[in-house]
């Protein structure tokens, strides 16, 4: 780095990317400092200066050797930091730069007194991660799949049981008859139920496919849809509703919905509140619909199968303004996500389940482009206007601006 740019990395303080440190700290210390950095998103931390910003410069004369001692035997699975020195400082007082990349095998951990601890950055502190964050790190790297998980509350009771055969049945051509103990087998072998203590209970995709109230047994599943009569959030609404139903509906041997799933819900909450309106089409008024179902479909599709199951305390959250629409989906974009590469097409599947189920139905095509193919577009042709895409640490949101 140039001696500018490092100036101003002090200028302007520590954050999430950037810390300040003396190399007179310990060993643990250090090593907690660069684990909470590559499990978050990687970053740089300034050592020989201050917590003031007050450059004080190196004591140690052999702190190369020992950052990357620290990288690889006080860390697992070890990192591998980009050091470098810079010397052209006022009286001639040095600062390393320890550039911190993202780990591929994150949570990392720091070891001390044969321990192994996890630690996270949050703003510019260090703490340990808690049993949903945990979660969250181990999902986002496919080091766990969340959706597997039992809810060992529930029963076969708890699922609807005849769209499950629907799915097996007409979706997947499956001959099973009338053979329950087949059809158990086949949801046990697809993961969506499991046996457990000699009884069959449902996994977290089992609830959230199939379930007859899917919030009653995972908090975070649905939808809370909300409508304001003004432009900004506050307490003058039309309707606040929480949307529960499993994500699929109840299908005729046709492939006529006859009972909505969680999809169908939201599209017709969106309908009731944006009408269709008539358009003058040479001699005859044409009804068409404001938001098209292409549209609404890829938008709710993409935020149920892409959003973190993991964060229990927040729902996707669904906005209707008299200017827009608005969709929250709890969960940072994964490791290569950006907005521009969405928008190319980048593909990514955080509930692989949920996306292979919802492809048998036809909500989702093989190509997995809906951003760049169908939202856009879409949004364009609605109100002339591209969609907004807000990507922070703790969600990702799209807004839909309306004619």
């Amino acid at each position: 780095m140039k001696s500018e740019e490092v100036l101003d990395l002090i200028k302007h303080g520590e954050n999430s990317s950037v810390e300040f440190k003396r190399d007179e700290i310990s060993s643990e210390s250090l090593a907690k400092e660069m684990v909470a950095m590559t499990n978050l998103a990687g970053g740089k931390i300034l050592l020989g200066v201050a917590d003031n910003r007050e450059i004080v410069g190196l004591s140690r004369s052999d702190v190369e050797e020992w950052v990357m001692n620290i990288a690889r035997q006080n860390i697992f699975p070890p990192i591998l930091p980009h050091f470098e020195i810079l010397e052209d400082f006022k009286e001639e007082k040095k600062i390393a730069i320890v550039s911190i990349p993202v780990s591929p095998a994150k949570p990392c951990r720091v070891i001390h007194k044969n321990r192994k601890t996890v630690y996270i950055r949050v703003g510019s502190t260090v703490r340990e991660p808690s049993d949903e964050e945990l979660l969250q790190m181990l999902q986002a790297n496919q080091r766990l799949n969340y959706g597997k998980i039992l809810l060992t509350e529930t029963t076969l009771e708890d699922i609807y049981f005849k769209r499950t055969k629907q799915y097996l049945e007409t979706n997947l051509r499956l001959g099973l008859g009338n053979s329950d103990k087949d059809i158990l087998q086949t949801l046990e072998n697809l993961e969506l139920i499991a046996s457990h203590n000699g009884e069959y209970v449902s996994t977290i995709n089992g609830i959230l496919l199939f379930g007859k109230t899917p919030k009653k047994h995972l908090f975070q599943a649905g939808i809370r849809a909300v409508v304001y009569r003004e432009t900004l959030e506050n307490y003058d609404i039309v309707e606040d509703s929480t949307l529960d139903d499993p994500l699929v509906p109840e299908i005729d041997e046709n492939g006529r919905v006859m009972e909505y799933g969680l999809i169908e819900r939201a599209i017709h909450f969106i309908g009731k509140h944006c009408p269709s309106k008539t358009e003058l089409t040479g001699a005859r008024n044409i009804e068409t619909s404001e938001f098209s179902n292409v549209l609404l479909r890829e938008l709710i599709v993409n935020s149920l199968v892409h959003r973190d199951y993991t964060i229990a305390g927040a729902d996707i959250l669904l906005s209707i303004f008299p200017d827009r629409l608005e969709i929250k989906t709890p969960g940072r974009l994964p490791n290569g996500a950006t907005i521009e590469a969405l928008k190319k097409g980048f593909r990514y599947y955080r509930n692989q389940t949920l996306v292979n189920v919802l492809r048998d139905y036809g909500y989702i095509d093989a190509r997995g482009m809906g951003i760049r193919l169908k939202i856009i577009p879409s949004a364009l042709e609605l109100s002339g206007k591209e969609p907004t895409f807000i990507a922070t640490d703790t969600d990702f949101t799209v807004i839909i601006f309306r004619p």
